[in-house]
């Protein structure tokens, strides 16, 4: 950590609570110190174990139903491509991007629940989850990777992301520092710590959606 080290002496105001080189935010404007409580340690390695406590009700809910909310998925793939916003700009993503699909602000958004109504049957119970929510809230989206596509190594405020595969996932992946885990297949579950750097990407021969 000499160079995060050596960050600090020269911007100690901008550093302060930065606590490690794969934690710093690579968008600078945002206030880390608001954002969240860095007392708080990420797992070791970045990746949150699936039978936590707090993630445990959710993963089993998402698992019991993704074979319906694949389906759904599939069923409506032409409305969902329309929904689609492309991320960018192209040093950083290619083939990635997505829309949200609920909110803790605004609730499900109508023309998702008409396609998917599985994914709100699953989840309706449970949402929000946090007891100190991020600023925005809790928020759910549905994220689409290209084949071949790929999310460069960055990483964001928010404390905990839950992903379930939904189709295209033989050869999808996130990697977290130096550890790579695949979806392997639809109903696949991956659970991160965003502060950690982290990037994703397809190597399969469909397009990725969780």
């Amino acid at each position: 950590d000499t160079l995060l080290e050596a960050a600090k002496r020269a911007l100690p105001d901008a550093f302060k609570s930065w606590l490690s080189v794969y934690e710093t935010p690579f968008r600078t404007n945002w206030d880390v110190d608001a954002l969240h409580d860095f007392r708080l340690r990420p797992p070791e390695g970045g990746f949150w174990p699936l039978d936590h406590a707090r993630l445990r009700p959710l993963v089993q809910a998402l698992r019991q139903h993704s074979g319906q909310i694949s389906q759904e998925l599939e069923l409506s793939r032409d409305a969902i491509d329309k929904m689609f916003v492309a991320g960018g700009p192209l040093n950083e993503r290619i083939g990635w991007g997505g829309f949200g699909v609920w909110s803790q602000s605004g609730g499900w958004r109508d023309g998702v629940v008409r396609l998917l109504p599985s994914l709100r049957d699953a989840l309706d119970a449970l949402l929000p989850m946090s007891e100190r929510p991020f600023p925005k809230g809790d928020v759910m989206s549905l994220q689409r990777i290209a084949s071949g596509g790929f999310l460069l190594p960055h990483n964001d405020p928010e404390r905990v992301s839950i992903m379930m595969c939904l189709s295209g996932c033989s050869g999808a992946w996130v990697q977290m520092v130096r550890e790579r885990r695949f979806f392997e297949e639809v109903g696949g579950v991956l659970a991160f710590d965003n502060i950690i750097d982290h990037s994703a990407g397809n190597f399969g021969p469909d397009d990725r959606w969780v």
